[in-house]
């Protein structure tokens, strides 16, 4: 017959060989300084055998599992799937609260980062001994030159693209004309080619784009609440070193979270300009060469567009493409769209991402996630701040807390875990 163990043997023997895997049982070790101490394993043990027993046990002492984690900071009582779905409707609350306010927040965090992109300005004068207020001046000038100059070139460019689309009306009927002739040539039922008509008739397209553009030139809400926000922060951007290093005394990884965004955003928005200044210009070479009409309008959506990433080379791409087709007729349209391809999309839809990417500490995948997502929340605007929304969410959330850190290792160009908590 197989020989029988007792309940109290079995668990004194799992227990012994547990304390000979881990070390626990009653051993001591040495610090840095060569003094012997006590191990916590064997004193927890001790102090379990020194407790009374309780009635109807075996006599043996129980064996304790050992702990995954451990989770400071999660109270014992709560388990972990709990904190997680808290945290999880606290995400959600987060979410519906910014696109509730998206009319507010979207403005205010564009004019921050346009403040805080135009700073070094300020504190490179104040090192050269300049007068604070004088400084600040200069910097307000600098700042407000740039934002009026993108504001009438974008005012112009719709305007003008605006002007110019009934001209082209009696071209676009007339190739229309042209398509329908084709397919009923071919076979095609006078029936599914009325109803095609009903569905797709060219003054309903454009009634609708001029909608579009016209909403997106009466945007004067957002713009007037991004305007305020630059100025009221101008003023307060004199006492900023100030401040931050008072505060940096007793929160130093606040305030280091706090310096890599405003790093961060700095180099996005400084690699978006030069970018945007490069396929401008390229482009404007090949609209030239294939005699393309309104070429300074699409240099100036070229421009705006590159501070999109991933998808802002399909915005700039598809107009002009179309009123070549319509003006110089499908071969040039098809021209511009292949050079289009090789130098918009390799450049602004490959090139670009990446080096916005580093520029927050994100990689390509995580960029494009984050363009769609900040546009859902705070609509076309979110698209323009996507990187540096996600950047200060980055540096405030996960690489400030060293329990949270890791998961910057899943999602930066160049994956690290320096100073990441091991335990969580």
């Amino acid at each position: 017959m197989p020989r029988r163990h007792a309940p109290g043997a079995i668990e004194e023997t799992i227990m012994q060989s547990d304390q000979d895997q881990f070390g626990t049982a009653g051993t001591s070790s040495q610090d840095d300084t060569g003094r012997t101490s006590p191990d916590v394993g064997g004193a927890a043990t001790a102090r379990a055998e020194d407790r009374p027993k309780k009635a109807g046990s075996s006599g043996a002492t129980r064996s304790t599992s050992v702990a995954q984690g451990p989770f400071r900071g999660q109270p014992r009582w709560l388990p972990r799937m709990s904190v997680i779905f808290i945290a999880m409707i606290g995400i959600a609350g987060s979410i519906w609260l910014f696109r509730q306010l998206s009319w507010l927040l979207a403005p205010v965090f564009l004019g921050l980062n346009l403040v805080i992109a135009f700073y070094p300005i300020y504190s490179g004068l104040t090192r050269r001994k300049w007068p604070r207020a004088l400084a600040a001046i200069v910097m307000a000038l600098a700042l407000l030159s740039v934002v009026i100059l993108a504001v009438a070139s974008m005012a112009w460019a719709v305007g003008t693209l605006i002007g110019a689309i009934p001209s082209y009306v009696p071209r676009i009927q007339a190739m229309y004309g042209d398509l329908m002739q084709f397919l009923v040539q071919h076979h095609i039922s006078a029936d599914a080619v009325s109803g095609f008509y009903s569905r797709i008739d060219p003054n309903n397209v454009l009634s609708a784009l001029t909608g579009v553009l016209g909403s997106i030139s009466g945007s004067i809400g957002a713009g007037t609440v991004a305007l305020t926000t630059i100025l009221m922060l101008l003023v307060d951007s004199v006492g900023w070193k100030r401040r931050l290093g008072m505060v940096e005394v007793g929160h130093p990884r606040a305030i280091g979270a706090i310096r890599d965004f405003a790093h961060g955003t700095r180099r996005y928005w400084l690699v978006s300009m030069v970018f945007g200044a490069i396929m401008a210009g390229l482009n404007a070479i090949e609209l030239k060469i294939l005699n393309v009409p309104l070429m300074g309008v699409w240099v100036v959506l070229t421009f705006i567009t590159t501070f999109i990433p991933s998808v802002g080379f399909f915005f700039a791409m598809v107009p002009p493409v179309i009123v070549a087709l319509v003006v110089n007729g499908w071969q040039n349209a098809l021209w511009l769209m292949a050079i289009y391809f090789v130098t918009t999309w390799i450049v602004q839809g490959f090139f670009q991402p990446k080096f916005t990417g580093n520029a927050v500490g994100v990689n390509i995948t995580t960029s494009f996630i984050s363009l769609l997502f900040w546009a859902w929340v705070f609509g076309p605007l979110g698209a323009l701040i996507a990187l540096p929304a996600t950047q200060l969410v980055k540096s405030l959330v996960l690489d400030a807390d060293p329990k949270s850190r890791w998961v910057s290792a899943l999602i930066a160009p160049e994956p690290s875990v320096v100073g990441a908590d091991p335990q969580t």
